[in-house]
């Protein structure tokens, strides 16, 4: 969103952010007080470090988002999102310019595993090598991934999905818990 002071005096204002989904409001936040001299222009995008939380004037996130996010999901729920960037003047309270987005959000599109095959076996001992491609991000999107392997024994579980949803096993089974990844060696 670019913001743009053609008048002849500084202008004070906000930003605020506004996240929802199906009309509900999930997230709101808004800068602290900020000014604009006058024939400037200014130019913000949603990886601004004056969007961080800690540093925001105002916070409110629905109770239930991010615990959802952190403790059953692990990302974003899908369905539609709308995220609208509003500069306000702080005297008037007047929109002094707004941008808004739709945002689709749908879970597995685009992850593909390269390596091993989906639903390849893999027999015996060794050392796992795993490859996945990921949708491409704009800059400054952070990714973070929880990588859950777990061995298949047939007694104790008829599926890939049932065999991680024990969270355990005999032969071998790991999660990442959302830390950072094992390179080269695993536990």
């Amino acid at each position: 969103m670019e913001i743009e002071n053609t008048d002849t005096e500084k202008i004070d204002y906000f930003l605020k952010f506004i996240l929802k989904k199906n009309n509900e409001l999930i997230v709101e936040g808004h800068t602290k007080p900020l000014s604009i001299n006058s024939n400037e222009s200014i130019t913000y995008d949603n990886s601004d470090p004056l969007f961080a939380e800690h540093i925001l004037a105002y916070y409110y996130e629905a109770s239930d988002f991010t615990s959802n996010i952190i403790n059953n999901l692990g990302y974003l729920p899908p369905g539609t999102y709308n995220l609208e960037l509003v500069a306000v003047n702080s005297e008037t309270e007047a929109t002094i310019s707004s941008d808004d987005v739709e945002i689709v959000f749908t879970v597995g599109d685009h992850f593909s595993i390269i390596l091993p095959n989906d639903g390849e076996i893999m027999g015996g001992a060794g050392n796992f090598y795993f490859q996945w491609d990921t949708p491409g991000f704009r800059a400054g999107v952070k990714v973070e991934f929880r990588l859950i392997i777990s061995a298949i024994i047939p007694e104790d579980a008829d599926s890939p999905e049932d065999a991680i949803d024990l969270g355990y096993n005999p032969v071998f089974y790991f999660d990442s818990n959302w830390d950072n990844l094992p390179i080269g060696v695993w536990p």
